[in-house]
């Protein structure tokens, strides 16, 4: 095994090098730790994997430090591993050094205290000022690991300023990274240090324009809370907190009520009824309405780690007010707030929380004084509420005082139950006892209960009658509208163009049958006899694209048949996809890009050097980049026009088959309109290349080509070719007839190369493309492509 290792270590493709880390770690653990140290095959191995020339590589050893430095004795990571450790901290590469952080608690562990702070932390200590945020985020992240490990004087002497410097930085995250871990500091030196440096970096954080930067901060307050204590959090802090229930952004009013949920059970409910209540009370009389709803959130999510006398001095008088707010929203939310005030206070006792008693293992039994809130103080509003004018609001409404009655209903006959039982054993001790007491009457009005339930019912059966009214329009009007968008229907009852594709449509392809081998879909070829591969498209129309295409050169307009199987004419489908107009999505054509088969090598060299410079194939991590970088507007646009300017040229070709009866000028006016905005965002960008008398000549010969060329009708083929050079070719082909496919006709060209590119670029970058589909296609047909090294393509496809 070990020599079948070595050879794979050496080979010449990176990619395969970078996957021999792990089987050198499994390796590892199967050795002896006493015969490492001399296995001289391994270590050598090892060492090389270390200095690797490729950054992928050293990023996959760095990634793994640590199951390595466990798997090896300890001379091995005296005698090796501590150097490559402080090598790869000083590495070129961000990635490998962002890498390599990630590992610095892990490995440190590992090593005798004394080596860590003569040989690792100065090389460590560098990482503060690293140019790239990544690799200080990553740092962040980790140092604080590093405490436990050094000790009180270490730390404070090593970590403690590299703290300071980081709770400075600029990027938010690494001072949020900083900030989530520093527990485990607190732990060894007392978080007291910090705590002036501290309270900038939370402001900051707390203002950061990016929401989910505000959100993380807001979940680590408690914790910071818990550390710096009460006084510090009321002078510094307090405020901050509160302002957060004002955010635009939902997700942080959300967040921020749950933050003062969880700041209450940390300093107590004296402390709430103090700092917190007042404020939320206040807010409740807030101009701008956010800060009063805001207020029923707050109210919701504070309420079970309140009091019952915080609860009816100062949280029923403020929802009395809102009761009347002039915002449904906010009148429906005090509804759903009653609900949990309900569902509160009959659980609550005299004294303490519900919190409190859940977290002793205590069941809350409740009390007289909470069911007489909920009486006199609630149920009053919500039937004020069942009768409002909005009818979202007396549904919640409803549901509330539906659900006291419920509890209501239940807790008499439990005490129905209760009494019949106390009779029955007082009957056993007394055969001549009295008789036991009727049940007790149901405190609520059944009138009202039959009431509510009338409303209730009344409610859904209306929401159904309108759903129902509504899936019946959204489906008709779609149909009327399709069907009154084509011809007069004539004496036929359904046009050809209308009907959907027959069964006979999937089992053809171009009047031929279509055959099933295996797990691919043939054709046989009508002139050379081949078998041709095709791809299904997804729709039932148009349901097949061949793999490979033979196109005539451009200056032999004559050739389509000559051009046989020769490769240089042959082009491979990269990606398909449907071409849809309007809300309703009609489906105009299917369109697929393909790419000449001989030029698939350089197509692979120029997509992968987009990532790395110097590689032949792309690994996982780096093949989904090259994703996100294709399907980004701005970044896509930029990896094709180069791709597309680039010289010589790579010669590719769009094939269009229209899915209905449509013609060439409404072809022609779809290319005009996405190349008159892209030339329009060029100006603006102050670019003049599309402004000069060339191009406007070029777009009037582009408009000849499909002026006077009528109808396309569905199932015909229209090619447009792009030449080394840029030169744009038009090739059409009439619809079946019978068992025969009309001749491929070439149409004209036209020789500007800025004509081809901007059509090109419709199907392929920017916001809004001719096809989303067919470009996602495209770009997992390019990714597919660089997973595999440069010039193995094409001879898989030939």
């Amino acid at each position: 095994m070990i020599p079948l290792f070595n050879h794979l270590a050496s080979d010449e493709q990176d990619s395969v090098r970078l996957l021999t880390v792990d089987i050198l770690i499994a390796i590892a653990e199967v050795v002896p730790k006493e015969q490492q140290s001399s296995h001289g095959v391994l270590l050598t191995s090892l060492r090389a994997l270390f200095e690797d020339k490729s950054w992928r590589v050293r990023y996959m050893v760095a990634e793994r430090f640590e199951k390595i430095a466990k798997a090896v004795d300890e001379e091995v990571i005296s005698r090796d591993l501590v150097p490559a450790f402080v090598k790869l901290l000083k590495d070129s590469e961000a990635e490998v050094k962002s890498a390599i952080a990630g590992q610095i608690p892990g490995f440190c562990a590992l090593l005798d205290r004394n080596v860590l702070l003569r040989e690792v932390m100065p090389s460590i200590e560098e990482l503060v000022s690293d140019q790239s945020e990544h690799v200080r985020a990553s740092l962040g992240m980790q140092i604080s690991g590093l405490a436990p490990i050094l000790g009180k004087e270490e730390t404070i002497n090593h970590l403690l300023p590299m703290f300071l410097q980081m709770l400075k930085d600029d990027d938010s995250g690494v001072r949020l990274n900083i900030i989530s871990r520093l527990e485990l500091v607190n732990n060894v030196i007392g978080i007291d240090r910090l705590s002036q440096s501290l309270l900038p970096a939370i402001v900051n954080l707390a203002e950061d324009k990016q929401w989910r930067v505000r959100l993380a901060i807001i979940e680590y307050v408690p914790l910071l809370a818990s550390q710096l204590g009460v006084q510090f959090f009321d002078d510094k802090l307090s405020s901050l907190c509160m302002s957060w229930l004002g955010d635009t952004v939902f997700s942080i009013r959300e967040a921020s009520t749950m933050n003062l949920k969880k700041l209450t059970e940390v300093f107590g409910v004296e402390w709430a009824n103090r700092a917190i209540v007042p404020q939320v009370t206040q807010m409740g009389k807030h101009p701008n309405y956010l800060y009063r709803m805001t207020t029923c959130f707050a109210v919701s999510t504070l309420a079970p780690a309140l009091s019952l006398e915080a609860i009816e001095k100062s949280i029923l008088g403020m929802m009395d007010n809102l009761v009347t707010d002039d915002i449904p929203n906010i009148r429906f939310n005090v509804a759903k707030s009653y609900a949990v005030l309900i569902d509160v206070l009959k659980r609550l006792p005299e004294s303490g929380t519900i919190l409190s008693i859940e977290k002793s293992g205590a069941t809350p039994s409740g009390c007289q004084r909470g069911h007489d809130l909920i009486r006199n103080r609630i149920m009053p509003n919500l039937e004020k509420l069942q009768s409002d004018d909005d009818v979202d609001v007396r549904f919640f409404a409803t549901t509330a005082a539906q659900g006291y009655a419920d509890m209501m209903q239940t807790q008499s006959h439990e005490e129905l139950l209760e009494a019949l039982l106390q009779d029955e054993q007082q009957f056993r001790e007394n055969s001549l006892g009295a008789p036991p007491p009727a049940a007790p009457h149901n405190p609520l009005d059944e009138i009202t209960l039959q009431r509510i339930e009338a409303q209730r019912r009344a409610y859904y059966n209306r929401r159904s009658y309108y759903a129902a009214v509504g899936a019946a329009v959204c489906m008709l009007i779609p149909l009327l509208i399709v069907w009154n968008t084509d011809i007069p229907l004539g004496n036929k009852l359904v046009p050809k163009e209308r009907a959907d594709a027959s069964n006979e449509s999937n089992e053809l392809f171009a009047g031929r049958p279509v055959h099933v081998i295996g797990t691919k879909v043939v054709v046989q070829d009508a002139k050379s006899g081949e078998e041709v591969e095709l791809v299904d498209t997804g729709t039932s129309t148009i349901p097949h694209f061949p793999r490979t295409i033979h196109l005539p050169r451009d200056d032999d307009a004559g050739a389509a048949a000559a051009a046989g199987n020769a490769q240089d004419n042959e082009y491979t489908l990269l990606g398909l996809g449907v071409r849809s107009v309007s809300f309703l999505g009609i489906q105009v054509y299917v369109v697929g890009l393909y790419v000449r088969t001989a030029d698939i090598a350089a197509l692979q060299s120029r997509l992968i050097r987009t990532i790395d410079s110097v590689a032949t194939t792309l690994v996982p991590t780096e093949k989904e980049k090259l994703r996100a970088a294709l399907l980004d507007p701005t970044q896509g646009a930029e990896i094709w026009d180069a791709i597309l300017r680039s010289k010589p040229g790579i010669r590719t070709a769009v094939r269009i088959v229209p899915t209905r009866k449509t013609d060439f000028n409404h072809l022609r006016d779809g290319w005009v309109r996405g190349m008159t905005a892209r030339t329009q965002e060029a100006a603006r960008r102050g670019e003049t290349e599309y402004e000069s008398e060339g191009f406007g000549a070029a777009m009037r010969d582009f408009k000849t080509l499909f002026g006077a060329k009528g109808a396309a009708p569905k199932g015909s083929v229209l090619v447009l070719t792009r030449d080394a050079d840029g030169t744009l070719g038009a090739w059409f082909q009439e619809k079946e007839v019978a068992a025969n496919k009309g001749e491929l006709v070439r149409l004209g060209s036209v020789r500007d190369e800025r004509i081809s590119r901007m059509v090109w670029m419709g199907y392929l970058a920017g916001k809004n493309v001719s096809s989303e589909g067919a470009r996602r296609s495209v770009v997992d047909g390019c990714v597919e492509f660089v997973a595999r090294p440069v010039g193995t393509v094409e001879t898989m496809v030939t």
